[in-house]
């Protein structure tokens, strides 16, 4: 059979990589505004720059099977396809504090998604997590009340791999720097053109320079022009390949190759980046391990499964999540991440490591469904008054705050022990509604106990030799539950530490 590029030509490897460095098959840069491109993302946790993908077990309440987090999206694949999620941040919000500033995420994200659906394709193809990471890194995840989706040890995945996507043909998707890469690989004899892919939410999809250009409401991403090959005796052929589209279709159109040899059809979904992390993060409190390994704990501000296509907002609502994550000696390699929290505000103030290497969380929850174990000194929420935390609708607690102290097992799997503590007033922070309106109060320290004492989440928590947990924090409640015979059994002032 006539080959239209490798009768005449043959691609040697240094060619090939010059091309793939050029250009392939859904090469997808997300152009953002101007504005966009200058925003900035804050990773004081240290996640770093990795993409990888998780599978769904349970832990999220939606229906896809794996997700990759990166910096302003988030690929969730499907069995038919896969949804992109994009976000635009506005400028943060910041205010001094002496010579701190605290910058808190914008109060609103524009969002837009859209649907990559394989036309079709199998509906149920085998869809596996390859290439677990090389160092033995996972995840750990306990939302809500309900253990059953308490979901542990869940491998970093290089890659993930659709079987029989369409007869003949299987696709894999694997993180690359900076980038999602895809590969579609045509078996001999199988039908190349049945790969039809259907974008839905995208404004407009059109053809420019035999690029595809997906038009969003805060941007435009771009699919580079196709790349194919095929590998042969005398070396790697370039198949010449191009787009085609029909409505909201999109179809590879290729020339003449050898269909009695595999065909590779090498697309990279490519997204631009601000920094080093994957989301939007901040660091609150650290601590180490006998080995010296380090502890990072904070609020994690993760890209959630979109609930519509198209433009949407995609401000995080006050449910800000907690990110505890375990680094080696080196700091270089993360161990494993832990993310806990209910449906509302969640936020980690100190973290300690005991001497049998269990670490211990202590913080605030706004939230009702917050994780606790059934023999908790507390299992119920206590609850207090409305707070909007440092005025970043981010951090909302619209019931009040109570204190809970966690503890961990050495390697992150088991939530051994949690509870709630707590009166019918805020417990564990610092901080007042009347803050947020009242001018000068944090620039210039009107309120003392606050800004002497840092901010709003101070507090610690250590343990003894014997593993017994002390917490210094504050509340606000005249209720907080205390032991007989204590010092002060009553609170003579609306806060007390």
């Amino acid at each position: 059979m006539a080959l239209s590029k490798c009768s005449n030509r043959i691609v040697n490897p240094t060619k090939t990589a010059e091309c793939v460095r050029k250009g392939a098959l859904l090469l997808l840069f997300i152009s953002m505004l101007a504005g966009t491109l200058q925003a900035r993302q804050r990773d004081t946790l240290g996640v770093g720059g990795r993409t990888y993908f998780i599978e769904n077990r349970g832990q999220w309440a939606d229906t896809f099977l794996f997700k990759a987090q990166m910096h302003n999206a988030a690929l969730f694949a499907e069995h038919n396809g896969f949804t992109v999620a994009v976000r635009q941040s506005s400028p943060k919000s910041t205010h001094p504090h002496g010579a701190h500033q605290h910058a808190h995420p914008a109060a609103s994200q524009n969002m837009h998604a859209y649907k990559v659906t394989f036309k079709g394709c199998s509906p149920t193809p085998t869809i596996s997590g390859q290439e677990a990471d090389p160092y033995g890194g996972y995840d750990n995840y306990y939302y809500g009340h309900d253990p059953k989706r308490w979901v542990s040890r869940l491998p970093h995945y290089g890659a993930i791999y659709y079987s029989e996507l369409y007869p003949g043909i299987g696709m894999d998707v694997r993180a690359a720097q900076n980038a999602i890469k895809t590969n579609f690989y045509v078996a001999p004899n199988a039908d190349a053109s049945a790969i039809v892919m259907r974008y839905e939410g995208a404004e407009k999809i059109y053809l420019s320079n035999g690029s595809l250009i997906v038009r969003t409401s805060i941007g435009e991403l771009v699919e580079i022009e196709p790349y194919a090959y095929q590998d042969l005796d005398t070396g790697r052929c370039e198949v010449g390949a191009r787009y085609r589209i029909s409505g909201n279709e999109v179809r590879i159109v290729l020339d003449k190759y050898d269909h009695s040899l595999p065909l590779v059809i090498d697309p990279t979904l490519h997204f631009s980046t601000y920094t080093g992390s994957t989301a939007d993060n901040w660091g609150t409190t650290a601590t180490y391990d006998s080995q010296k390994n380090t502890y990072t704990a904070g609020l994690v501000f993760g890209t959630g499964y979109p609930v519509s296509i198209g433009a949407y907002d995609g401000t995080p609502s006050g449910n800000a999540d907690i990110g505890i994550f375990k680094f080696d000696t080196s700091g270089s390699q993360r161990l494993y991440a832990t993310y806990l929290g209910g449906s509302q505000a969640d936020m980690p103030h100190s973290i300690y490591v005991n001497t049998l290497d269990e670490l211990v969380l202590f913080g605030t929850t706004g939230s009702s469904d917050f994780p606790v174990t059934p023999d908790a000194y507390d299992t119920s929420f206590n609850g207090g008054t409305s707070l909007e935390f440092e005025g970043s609708s981010t951090i909302f607690y619209p019931n009040g705050s109570d204190i809970f102290v966690c503890r961990f097992s050495s390697d992150g799997t088991q939530l051994q022990a949690s509870t709630y503590i707590g009166g019918s007033g805020n417990d564990g922070l610092n901080y007042h509604s009347s803050y947020n309106y009242r001018s000068g109060v944090i620039l210039q320290g009107n309120d003392s106990l606050y800004y002497n004492y840092g901010d709003g989440a101070r507090g610690e928590l250590v343990t003894d030799d014997l593993n017994n947990v002390y917490v210094g924090s504050t509340t606000n409640s005249m209720n907080f539950p205390v032991t007989p015979g204590c010092i002060q059994p009553h609170t003579s002032s609306p806060q007390s530490g």
